[in-house]
């Protein structure tokens, strides 16, 4: 008997989630197979799902994020809230320039949200809003990021800046570009992903989810009743596709919805929640990983050696392209 669209899109998003959980680009069979174990399919249904997730442009590969520990930083998302969404859509630029952003995720309407790295003492979202940009913060919040203990050598920054914008570049065109062994490499990538120097994630076109709304489930919440919240959400709705719980407070999912009036439903449920002190549901329309920043941040350390890594404590000003936003 074949699926019912809901069991397919079903299974689609399970296998989303978990290989943005834990994806590993350097043993793609285990990968697969740890997901298709995980969610009871054989390990073929897992490699057609997401050829054919490629195929209709909704998956377009994997980008690589470094953990803000590697640089000395900490991690911060700020909900932004605009006039009407003619502002919202001028001040992308900006937001996309502000030094420290690495994410700016568009919703529907006049909010969008922002993954801006800062120094430890610094307002996440102080460089945001000293750039012209006229909005209301409506959130903000440090991600609980985990340890980073690895020391990057030279060849490290090398292989972090190769990698960035394109998570699957291959292995000889790595080892080429860093002038190492393929070997050097590939012991390299597996030590910094063991000790959490970076994550990989999925790059999605969310306008090809066809026949669903991918929404966006914020929520904050009392410390003592987030856990139980988080696992209160993860049961209660099949169609998760990411969660970002690592927080006192905070917790985002991004949830495929039926139509907007499950989404409205699902806000009125996180709200009734005991606990929780806010909540906001938004349809996710467009996520753009920012690179510019990141590739000067890494270049930088390349050119100045280790020592510089851990005593920069905020994001230094560059000329790079992506700062010269007008005023």
């Amino acid at each position: 008997m074949g699926m019912s669209m809901w069991q397919w899109i079903d299974l689609n998003a399970s296998i989303m989630k978990e290989m943005a959980t834990s994806p590993s680009h350097w043993n793609v069979n285990r990968s697969y197979a740890d997901v298709a174990r995980k969610l009871g399919v054989d390990e073929d249904t897992v490699r057609n799902r997401l050829k054919m997730m490629r195929e209709m442009g909704l998956l377009l590969g994997w980008r690589l994020i470094p953990n803000a520990r590697l640089l000395g930083m900490a991690s911060s998302n700020v909900v932004l809230d605009f006039a009407d969404q003619e502002s919202k859509d001028a001040a992308v630029p900006r937001v996309r320039g502000a030094q420290g952003t690495v994410l700016v995720q568009d919703f529907y309407g006049k909010s969008l949200q922002a993954t801006v790295f800062h120094g430890e003492a610094d307002e996440p979202e102080r460089n945001l809003l000293t750039k012209g940009v006229a909005a209301k913060v409506v959130s903000s919040w440090k991600v609980k990021l985990p340890r980073c203990d690895l020391k990057p050598k030279e060849v490290d920054w090398r292989i972090i800046g190769m990698m960035l914008r394109d998570a699957e570049t291959k292995l000889p065109e790595i080892a080429a570009k860093v002038k190492a062994s393929q070997r050097t490499v590939k012991r390299r990538v597996n030590l910094m992903m063991a000790s959490s120097a970076f994550f990989m994630q999925p790059l999605l076109n969310l306008r090809k989810a066809v026949g669903v709304t991918p929404c966006q489930l914020l929520v904050e919440c009392a410390p003592e009743k987030k856990r139980a919240l988080d696992d209160a959400v993860a049961s209660k709705f099949d169609r998760i596709v990411f969660k970002l719980t690592n927080s006192e407070t905070h917790s985002v999912f991004t949830i495929l919805c039926t139509n907007v009036g499950e989404m409205k439903d699902i806000l009125g449920w996180a709200r009734s929640q005991p606990g929780v002190e806010f909540a906001k549901t938004d349809i996710l329309e467009q996520q753009d990983y920012v690179h510019d920043w990141l590739e000067q941040e890494v270049k930088d350390r390349i050119e100045g050696g280790q020592e510089e890594t851990s005593t920069r404590s905020s994001p230094k000003k560059t000329e790079t392209r992506a700062s010269k936003v007008p005023e």
